[in-house]
């Protein structure tokens, strides 16, 4: 075996060995950055789970907009609970409530109108329409 055969083996095998090394390090590295990914995640998760509430109790939750106006209210009278949605004006538009007597819906006009009332009551449902002033278009029963 001369020099050169010997040289070309010597070489090669060192490149075999460059390879394997890199293969080893790039193969530790991805390692690592899987178990980092993972440890991550892990704590976001439980930061997530730690800043959302498993409830949350209060008498009454008001929605506001950007302007300081109710657009939302959620709460409960002696009557019962009662869901309030206002427009952008902080009018009141649509409610929905459970009495002890049945739940309603009720809608309202721009100016603030009884327009449209549903509810189911102990002596059955009810179903009413008004004009725009107020005066009955339809009432069932």
């Amino acid at each position: 075996m001369d020099l050169e055969s010997r040289l070309l083996r010597v070489e090669l095998r060192a490149a075999r060995l460059r390879l394997l090394v890199g293969l080893l390090l790039l193969g530790l590295l991805g390692s690592w950055a899987l178990q980092a990914a993972w440890i991550y995640r892990t704590k976001l998760r439980e930061r997530t789970s730690q800043a959302i509430p498993e409830f949350v109790q209060a008498r009454r939750f008001i929605l506001v907009d950007p302007q300081g106006e109710e657009t939302a209210v959620l709460g409960n009278t002696d009557q019962g609970p009662f869901l309030e949605l206002n427009d952008q004006h902080g009018r009141r538009r649509a409610v929905l409530d459970v009495r002890s007597t049945g739940p309603g819906l009720t809608l309202n006009d721009a100016r603030g109108t009884v327009r449209a009332l549903l509810a189911v009551e102990t002596g059955g449902p009810f179903l009413g329409l008004a004009d725009d002033q107020g005066n009955d278009l339809y009432k069932a029963p």
